[in-house]
């Protein structure tokens, strides 16, 4: 591939069909010629270049399942779907003939092409990219594909270090005291997608940290958390990143470079999933902080006259 190739944008989202998947959808179709959504034949009208893993047998899914242990307090059919992203991607990345993509959540609203502004950046360099911020100084072990770049071969062995991870003792005896050290600091949710891409990725130089700042620019791990790849990185107001619109386009101010960072998405992860909504319209995206601070106003008068 050169620096100048044309890569899918894919999102993966399987089951019921949410108004956010389809602004997201839309999202990422401003900005890049090719979307693919892969879900199922519940929600193939949705977009028109879907591709549906209905009654698609997957052999390394089924052997990750031979040997997988749960080890979360995540609800099943989460678990079960994050995982299954995961080789959902290998085996479209082999079927297709695609020799690399980019993969985004569901979740996600998207500011850049990315093969014109973030592929130069890792071409030739990297054969993986993830969201992965500084370890914090536990177990918590969190490399997200919520932005991610996946070449074919990458995409492969990550899944089978997946199945390796709880089928041979040594690494199931580290992920289950990953999880009781985890449960023991009270951190909610347990070993997941997030903990088997950081096992494989780390000490790694081929896979890319798109939680830093590349060129100038970066993604953001979610909008309600300060950090990116550092502990209170960016600016906030009214508990989300306060961005600011140039051209359209978002920054956010780093406090640790005293500069602004273009944002090439932004991650409306939990209870913020409906400012994506709010972020396509060029209108509502100059007043999301202050529908945020009402909101919140709102909500703290509401509990009040409830208890008076």
């Amino acid at each position: 591939m050169t620096a100048t190739a044309d890569l899918p944008v894919v999102i993966a989202h399987f089951g019921n069909q949410p108004e956010y998947l389809q602004l997201a959808l839309q999202g990422a179709a401003k900005f890049n010629r090719r979307v693919i959504f892969i879900g199922d034949d519940g929600n193939k009208h949705l977009w028109p270049n879907h591709y549906s893993i209905s009654d698609i047998i997957i052999p390394q899914w089924l052997e990750f399942q031979k040997s997988y242990v749960k080890l979360s307090d995540y609800p099943d059919y989460y678990e079960n779907a994050i995982l299954f992203r995961l080789f959902v991607m290998d085996y479209w990345l082999k079927v297709s003939g695609e020799p690399a993509a980019f993969l985004i959540d569901s979740d996600v609203i998207t500011f850049a092409n990315y093969s014109q502004e973030v592929y130069p950046l890792i071409a030739g360099q990297y054969r993986a990219g993830f969201m992965t911020p500084q370890n914090p100084g536990n177990r918590l072990w969190i490399s997200s594909p919520h932005f991610s770049y996946w070449t074919a071969a990458a995409a492969a062995e990550l899944t089978a270090f997946c199945i390796q991870a709880y089928r041979e003792p040594q690494w199931l005896d580290l992920l289950k005291h990953t999880y009781q050290e985890m449960a023991a600091q009270g951190i909610g949710g347990g070993i997941c997608d997030m903990t088997l891409i950081h096992a494989w990725s780390q000490n790694r130089e081929d896979v890319a940290n798109f939680a830093q700042v590349m060129n100038g620019a970066t993604f953001d791990h979610g909008i309600s958390l300060p950090e990116n790849y550092l502990v209170d990185e960016y600016e906030r107001q009214f508990g989300l990143k306060k961005f600011v619109f140039r051209a359209g386009i978002p920054y956010c101010y780093n406090y640790s470079l005293k500069q602004y960072v273009r944002f090439w998405g932004i991650h409306c992860l939990g209870g913020n999933k409906w400012l994506i909504k709010r972020f396509l319209s060029p209108h509502g995206r100059q007043f999301y902080l202050w529908e945020t601070g009402l909101r919140k106003v709102r909500f703290r008068v509401k509990n009040w006259l409830k208890g008076s």
